[in-house]
C-alpha cells in the first residue's frame, strides 16, 4: 500500500436496475405504439424493447466485455477496470463556470 487515500467500488449486476431498464424501454414501446399506429409503430415498438433488452444486459447485469466492474476513487482522479481487464485512468479537472456577460440594459 502506498499511503494514498483510495476509495475503491466493486460494482455488481443489479436485476433490479436491469427490470427497471426493461420497464422504462417497453413504457416507450407502449408510446411508441399508440403514436404510431399500424405496423411502423409496431416495428418501433419492438426495437425499443430489444434495445431495453440489450442495454440491461450490457450494463445492468454488466455481461458485456466493455462493462465497468470496478471504480477506484483517489485524490488524483478516477481508475475504472473493465470486465475484460482492461483498465483506464481519468484525472479531476477544475470545474468549469459558464457565465452570462453583457452589457445590460
Amino acid at each position: 500500500m502506498n499511503g494514498t487515500p483510495r476509495l475503491q467500488l466493486d460494482l455488481r449486476p443489479s436485476r433490479r436496475l436491469a427490470a427497471l431498464i426493461v420497464g422504462a424501454h417497453a413504457a416507450a414501446a407502449v408510446c411508441a405504439a399508440l403514436a404510431l399506429p399500424g405496423v411502423a409503430g409496431g416495428l418501433l415498438a419492438t426495437a425499443l424493447v430489444g434495445l431495453g433488452v440489450a442495454s440491461a444486459r450490457s450494463r445492468a447485469l454488466l455481461r458485456a466485455a466493455g462493462s465497468v466492474r470496478k471504480i477506484a476513487i483517489t485524490p488524483g482522479g478516477l481508475e475504472l477496470e473493465s470486465a475484460d481487464g482492461r483498465q483506464f485512468a481519468a484525472e479531476w479537472s477544475p470545474p468549469t463556470c459558464w457565465t452570462r456577460t453583457g452589457s445590460g440594459g
